[in-house]
């Protein structure tokens, strides 16, 4: 750095050295004239005076300044303004106003946006257009307003207008952007309203003027254009507003009105007007008031104007009418009774007087309590005096004596009134009779209960009934699955409810089908059965019988569908077999529905004409004589129930099946089988044919049950068909059994040819080693072993091929354990791979029995089969608990000695819902290619052709136990 330089100093404005700065001295001062020096000095204080002046100058600027700037600051402020100047080139925003008051943003704060953040303050509906217009301004330089809605600090959009000029350079360009911001909520509410009471004026019907304190008009709304007969507003220009007033009243406004309104602010008085066009004139209500300035000077006169022309109409007419009204109240339907203020009734109708009997004298005061059900007493004159005393309105019910001395229940209405002067008189009142209405609301209570109990019982029958229940709503999407649903298809309610079949239900290929199902049920209120493919969660296609109705509200617009789902995939294939069966059955079927129908239409005609008609009864008995004689020579078991699921009649054959000495006794419906009430109870339910296969005593039945509708489609009785088709279907098991055994002694014969050639080849090796080395000990027994495993062999090929030629052998006597270890032998493999072990409880030396070994050989296997199927379902790896148990034994009884085989298993046991179909042929609990449903049904024919029974029994989840029991032989049997 530089020294100062002393001869740099700034000197002072007389050029002398100043000695209030350090370092400055004054110079020697030579000796001069005096009056030179006064000149210099008093040149010194002119210039010192000159300069105070232009300090203070300056100083009153700045201070000016600083008002200005102040003033500027209030003014923004108090206006509610923001002022900004837009930088083009730097895009910067110098903003200043009311930012905190109006948008809640600290001036420091906004005025750091920039022009981009200020644009993302505009509503983003606006923001297009404005930026839109932004572009245009900066184009052009342009003066320029926009609206727009901005948003403020706590998030509201709140309505700006900004007004402002674009300037340019020399060059065109647009350099700076001059605006103002203000909010304008007041200005838009304020024109809001402007505009509603502008509406509202020219809604009303009332005349409506405004006019100068000389009476010239200034505005009139439609309504008083077209009062006045004045074609439009230009037609009221220039004229007086006393002009529309009659000659009567003109002048006496003229000079006073101004001064009434000067002393009382509002004048309302009745006049008449006079219409310009017609020359009419018309009585009015005239309200008028002066319009004043904020400081209360008087501006203008305003004018509301009604006509009476038809409130005195109505006046004239409500005068004439009085007396006709009150002849009217008096004979009024309803009770209606009046009381004064001491609360004591003084008039009663010709109405109340006919319904009670009584005359107006005995009602009056409290005469009318005497009417009153005892009963009902204290609740009426407690509530009538409670709102008495409160001057209320009240409603009650109770119940009044009626001339034929009954009590009916009325409902009594009764409020406060006035006089003509407005003052309290006392209540007025009016009764209906309401008892019809009370013995509707009891039966309609009674049928809501009734209803409720129905609705109760139909859900838990659709839960319970064994038919797939789905209901779907107009859009076909599903609403309700009932369990029989979830136990065909696999698919719980959960999964299912809101989605479409076509979802998971319905297969590819079968959707074209189903998809005109759909469409016909829609075309027609006609329930539409269909066959068709379904998939179930675990992937398998089963075959379903569908029963589809649409369901209609009381107003007949659809609601929903109602499908019904019958899993037929095991009985599809019976079905084709028995096409022709099943068609001349219910050939059979529809002669004896026509004939039951032509029953029930003789019996119905019989009774409307039992007293009348005596000879039509006699012919009517023989006709039924004739029937009952036909019906009991049809083989099939008929059986009529009634809507109590009590038996009505039966043929011959229902007598036989039910095993009842008389179905027209109260205990006959006892001697009907568990599955058939079933069926019965679903098709009382359902109101569609079911069917199903029972056993009993051993043999097979086929049950239909049909419903027998009334004329309003109500099931009134349920007809059951019974066909024994036990040798038809020991025909099928027979026709599938030979067919298995075809195949097995096929497959048998070449496992024999393949398996006995090289153990021949086996057998001479070992014999011919012992011939060769009679002396190795070793060696002769190992070839021993080989020989006697050979054989063992050998064996097995015999059994197997013995049991695959299903000879017809006839029945020997045999040793039971013999052929349970044949049986054994032909399984063990299997049971060992699955790591199943068996244990046989023999109780010894038991008799020999009387049958067929291939037969029983093949009972035990099936019996065997079935319990490793369950313990391989229950315990698919190794487990301790894998053991079939076996048990022979005796079994004596008071005729017969029985031989008794149990074979038990620890598997999944079978429900307890579904162990009177399991001998039913074709029945399987299995999925679909596992088994054929035949082996149960099978083991017991074969049993019961050998004079024995089969038993089970079982704990679902726990186990299993089959025995079967057979007649032990002796010589005296022989």
């Amino acid at each position: 750095m530089t020294a100062p330089n002393p001869a740099a100093r700034v000197p002072s404005a007389s050029g002398l050295p100043d000695p209030s700065i350090p370092g400055e001295t004054l110079p020697d001062i030579p000796n001069e004239d005096p009056a030179l020096l006064q000149q210099r000095l008093a040149a010194l204080e002119r210039e010192n005076d000159e300069l105070r002046r232009a300090l203070a100058e300056r100083e009153a600027q700045c201070a000016f300044i600083q008002r200005r700037a102040e003033q500027r600051r209030v003014f923004l402020e108090k206006t509610r303004l923001l002022v900004y100047d837009f930088d083009v080139a730097t895009g910067n925003v110098e903003w200043a106003g009311a930012s905190e008051s109006v948008l809640g943003y600290r001036e420091e704060v906004f005025c750091a946006f920039d022009h981009a953040a200020w644009l993302q303050g505009i509503h983003p509906d606006d923001r297009g257009r404005v930026a839109e217009r932004v572009g245009e301004i900066l184009d052009l330089p342009q003066s320029y307003e926009l609206e727009y809605r901005y948003r403020n600090r706590a998030g509201s959009y709140l309505p700006m207008v900004d007004k402002g000029v674009s300037l340019a350079d020399a060059s065109g360009q647009v350099q700076r952007v001059l605006g103002v911001m203000s909010e304008v909520s007041e200005q838009k509410v304020a024109e809001v309203e402007r505009l509603k009471l502008a509406r509202l004026l020219e809604m009303g019907r009332d005349f409506v003027g405004v006019a100068t304190l000389d009476g010239e008009i200034s505005y009139l709304n439609n309504a008083a254009l077209d009062m006045v007969g004045l074609a439009g507003r230009q037609d009221a220009a220039g004229r007086n507003i006393l002009d529309f007033f009659s000659e009567t009243h003109r002048h006496h406004l003229d000079k006073g009105l101004y001064l009434s309104l000067l002393e009382q602010g509002v004048q309302r008085f009745e006049s008449s007007f006079r219409n310009i066009r017609t020359g009419v004139s018309f009585p009015v209500e005239v309200t008028a008031f002066l319009i004043k300035e904020a400081n209360g000077t008087p501006l203008y006169v305003g004018i509301i104007t009604r006509d009476l022309t038809e409130a005195k109409r109505i006046e004239t007419e409500l005068l004439r009418s009085r007396d006709q009204y009150l002849q009217l109240f008096e004979h009024f339907p309803a009770l209606v009774w009046r009381s004064g203020t001491d609360a004591r009734c003084n008039y009663f109708n010709a109405t109340w007087l006919a319904f009670t009997g009584r005359t107006l004298e005995e009602e009056i005061g409290d005469g009318w309590l005497q009417g009153v059900h005892p009963a009902d007493l204290d609740l009426c004159r407690d509530t009538y005096l409670g709102a008495f005393a409160k001057r209320v309105p009240f409603e009650m019910e109770y119940r009044l004596r009626h001339r034929d001395g009954t009590y009916r229940w009325i409902v009594d209405r009764g409020t406060p009134y006035r006089d003509l002067d407005g003052n309290y008189a006392g209540y007025l009142g009016s009764c209906y009779d309401i008892s019809e209405q009370k013995k509707q609301a009891f039966t309609e209570r009674l049928m809501r209960r009734e209803r409720d109990l129905l609705t109760d019982k139909l859900q838990k029958v659709l839960e319970r009934m064994p038919v797939g229940c789905i209901l779907s709503g107009p859009d076909f999407r599903i609403t309700y699955w009932n369990q029989a649903a979830q136990r065909i298809f696999g698919f719980s309610k959960e999964e299912v409810l809101g989605r479409s079949p076509y979802d998971f239900l319905v297969p590819e290929a079968d959707r074209e089908y189903v998809s005109g199902i759909e469409a016909a049920l829609r075309a027609s209120d006609a329930p539409v059965t269909a066959f068709n493919s379904n998939r179930t969660k675990d992937g398998r296609l089963i075959s379903c019988e569908w029963h589809n109705t649409m369901l209609r509200d009381a107003d007949q617009r659809l609601v929903g569908f109602i499908s019904m789902a019958l899993d037929v995939t095991d009985e599809i294939e019976a079905q084709k077999a028995l096409k022709e069966s099943e068609r001349k059955q219910q050939e059979l079927n529809a002669d004896l529905m026509r004939t039951l129908t032509t029953v029930e239409e003789s019996l119905s005609a019989r009774i409307r004409s039992e007293q009348a008609l005596s000879d039509s009864e006699r012919e009517l008995r023989r006709v039924n004589s004739e029937l009952k004689g036909i019906l009991d020579a049809v083989q099939e078991s008929l059986i009529l129930f009634g809507r109590d699921r009590q038996i009505i009649w039966a043929n011959r054959g229902g007598v036989q099946l039910g095993g009842a000495p008389d179905f027209t006794d109260a205990t006959a419906t006892a001697h009907i089988s568990d599955p058939v009430r079933d069926l019965v109870r679903s098709c009382f339910a359902t109101a569609v044919p079911v069917s199903d296969q029972i056993l009993r005593h051993g043999e097979i039945w086929e049950i239909r049950c049909y419903p027998i509708l009334d004329h309003r489609g109500e099931v009134q009785s349920v007809l059951k068909v019974g066909s024994d088709v036990t040798s038809r279907v020991r025909q099928q098991e027979q026709v599938v059994r030979n067919g298995h055994l075809a195949s097995l002694g096929e497959l048998a014969a070449g496992v024999a040819h393949e398996i006995n050639n090289p153990t021949h080849g086996i057998l001479n090796y070992a014999e011919h080693l012992i011939r060769k080395f009679p002396e190795e000990g070793r060696i002769i027994d190992i070839c021993s072993r080989i020989i006697k495993e050979s054989e063992r062999i050998a064996h097995i090929v015999r059994a197997l091929l013995d049991f695959s030629r299903n000879r017809e052998r006839g029945k020997t006597p045999v040793r039971i354990r013999e052929i349970l270890d044949e049986a054994l032998t032909l399984c063990k493999s299997q049971l060992r791979k699955d790591n199943i072990r068996v244990f046989v409880d023999d109780e010894g030396n038991l008799p020999a029995i009387l049958a067929d070994p291939q037969q029983i050989v093949q009972v035990i296997l099936n019996l065997v089969s079935n319990a490793r199927y369950s313990l391989n379902q229950k315990y698919p790896e190794i487990d301790s608990r894998k053991t079939v148990s076996v048990f022979l034994g005796s079994v004596p009884d008071a005729e017969t000695c029985w031989l008794k085989v149990s074979v038990t298993d620890q598997g999944n046991g079978i429900p307890k819902q579904i162990r009177h179909k399991v001998l039913s042929p074709f029945f399987t609990t299995k999925p679909s290619g596992v088994g054929t449903g035949l082996g149960l049904s099978v083991t017991n024919s074969i049993i019961a052709d050998h004079g024995g029974r089969l038993e089970i029994s079982s704990l679902e989840g726990e186990w299993t136990t089959v025995s079967f029991l057979l007649p032990q032989w002796s010589t005296d049997a022989k």
